[in-house]
């Protein structure tokens, strides 16, 4: 009787797989529907970024390093990321629609001219804002290039504002030359950008702070060719995939009817008999006679008691100043170990302040002893450690200092903690 029934459930378990089998056959020899593109559909560039220039009051030099800038900027953005040329000078606002041609974007940027004095920029911004928002893309971004210039125009200054917080355009101001820093600190501020000077920014760090998946250390991608199309990787026909899953299916089905026999077997085969436990060993106990215990000697020993001396080690770590806000937030600038550390907004300074607020030779940190010593330069708007104004301080592990606008934070220990 029970070898009947395993042959049942063999015979059960061999058809099953077969219907298996069959079934992955019919699956795969029809071919998979390919989804019909709809008419007109458009992949959307990842990103459309708009670049607006601002020729007054911005020195030759200054343009053809923001040209260079620009062009680099299209390298380190996402792939089959956009950008367009606006100017605020002549009537032609839109010097180049959408494009991913670095060769066109050289040849457009070529024609501004240093000096020329055009519409307001209230003006000029509302008309490229609204641009920029009617173009279809995952994500948009105006990149304005400026000194900073105030002019009187049609519109009011919130204008053009109003219109980009709306349309979810950040508006991100590189400051150029000596301008009204504060104006655009304010657009980028009230449109959700970022303010620069262009005499720290690069590619790597513009790329970065408009598209946070950018990489900030320079692109990932490979560059794009002149004609600005993306290469794109050719199709593979689908036989391969197919071929491909009928090797795995007819694996898988072999693979499950392995199984299945084995089980079979396992499940008819007897089981062997048990055997009988052995009898236990009968358990003798030996006495011995008890023996004197031999005599022990106690022996004591006396341990002096020396004094504990504690001592301090002292860690030799590299002190530093981490920015918490401004431009170079997130970074750690050393503190000389053996000197001075200057710090303002002048370039010939150890840790540069780009900022307005801050002045050109801010502040002194020198190493006096074992201790670090904060000196006021003077400053226009004075120097604070933890909200308080002061010229000299005795700088602690964890103090805040406050230059311009930039608030750092004092490390000792560098950056163990």
């Amino acid at each position: 009787m029970p070898k009947k029934r395993f042959a049942r459930w063999r015979g059960a378990a061999f058809l099953a797989a077969a219907l298996l089998l069959a079934r992955a056959q019919v699956s795969l020899a029809a071919p998979p529907a390919s989804p019909t593109p709809a008419a007109g559909d458009i992949a959307r560039p990842p990103l459309i970024l708009g670049v607006a220039v601002d020729e007054a009051g911005i020195g030759e030099a200054d343009l053809q390093r923001s040209r260079e800038l620009v062009l680099a900027l299209l390298e380190a953005l996402p792939g089959d990321s956009q950008m367009m040329l606006a100017s605020f000078s002549g009537d032609k606002r839109i010097l180049l629609p959408p494009t991913a041609d670095r060769a066109a974007v050289a040849a457009a940027f070529a024609e501004f001219k240093s000096g020329t004095s055009g519409v307001a920029l209230p003006d000029g911004l509302f008309d490229m804002v609204g641009y920029l928002g009617n173009r279809e893309a995952e994500s948009r971004a105006l990149l304005l290039l400026s000194a900073g210039r105030v002019r009187e125009g049609d519109l009011q200054f919130e204008d053009p504002l109003n219109a980009a917080v709306s349309k979810h355009i950040p508006i991100f101001a590189l400051a150029v030359g000596s301008g009204d820093g504060k104006l655009l600190r304010r657009i980028a501020k009230i449109t959700g950008g970022e303010y620069v000077r262009l005499e720290v920014a690069d590619s790597a760090m513009l790329a970065h702070l408009i598209d946070p998946a950018a990489p900030s250390e320079g692109p990932a991608s490979a560059p794009r060719a002149l004609g600005g199309a993306s290469p794109k990787p050719e199709s593979r026909t689908s036989a391969g995939l197919l071929g491909a899953a009928a090797v795995f299916f007819s694996l898988g089905g072999l693979l499950m009817l392995g199984i299945v026999f084995l089980l079979i077997r396992r499940l008819a085969a007897p089981e062997p008999p048990k055997a009988a436990p052995a009898p236990a060993a009968p358990i003798r106990i030996a006495h011995r006679p008890p023996s004197s215990p031999a005599p022990e000697e106690e022996e004591i020993s006396h341990v002096e008691d020396e004094p504990v001396l504690e001592k301090t080690l002292v860690v030799n770590a590299s002190p530093i100043l981490r920015a918490l806000s401004g431009p170079g937030a997130g970074k750690n600038f050393p503190l000389s170990a053996t000197g001075q550390t200057s710090i303002g907004r002048s370039r010939r300074n150890d840790i540069v302040v780009p900022e307005d607020a801050a002045s050109a030779q801010h502040c002194r940190i020198d190493r006096e002893g074992d201790s670090y010593v904060l000196h006021d330069l003077g400053a226009t708007n004075g120097t604070w450690v933890n909200g308080a104004r002061t010229a000299r301080a005795v700088l602690q592990h964890g103090d805040r200092l406050k230059v311009g606008e930039t608030v750092f934070t004092v490390s000792l220990f560098g950056d163990r903690d």
